[in-house]
């Protein structure tokens, strides 16, 4: 029992970490641009060495991919959270929705990042992220997944 008590504070201890860096990387990614900010800046903000954040993130590139994922994840059980135990169609929508607005609208450094530095990225990091966000949208296709027998779509025939 113990060792399970030490693993389970070990890896609430690494996801903290995790969740310190990511935030500091969001506040001086939206603050200065991705291109501008240095690792350096980030592991400062972060409280800890450079080394340290190389450790756990190979590159720059790598700490935006993981920053970018994490928003999506974020952003999808949102909207899941919202929808889920809701059948009509039109409801499913509408709180899906306000999820999302909510979420652009919260001031997150995060979503500012999300929304606005992905351009920065190239080749199989553009992609990865790419893949991610078609995920995401595609979340939205079965937003309106609760069928109307002969009504055809769920917010108009055609829709």
């Amino acid at each position: 029992m113990i060792i399970l008590g030490h693993m389970t504070k070990k890896k609430d201890h690494l996801q903290s970490v995790e969740d310190k860096v990511l935030r500091a990387a969001a506040r001086l990614f939206r603050a200065k641009g991705f291109k501008a900010a240095t690792v350096r800046d980030i592991a400062r903000a972060a409280n800890m060495l450079p080394g340290s954040l190389h450790y756990r993130y190979p590159s720059k590139t790598a700490l935006l991919v993981a920053l970018m994922e994490r928003g999506v994840e974020e952003a999808t059980k949102a909207v899941r959270a919202a929808i889920d135990g809701t059948r009509d169609p039109v409801e499913r929508v509408r709180l899906g929705l306000r999820a999302h607005l909510r979420l652009l609208l919260s001031g997150d450094d995060a979503v500012y990042v999300l929304l606005n530095e992905w351009r920065a990225l190239e080749g199989r990091a553009r992609e990865s992220v790419i893949r991610v966000r078609d995920r995401y949208e595609a979340l939205f296709g079965t937003v309106c997944s609760t069928k109307r027998p002969g009504r055809g779509g769920c917010v108009r025939r055609w829709i």
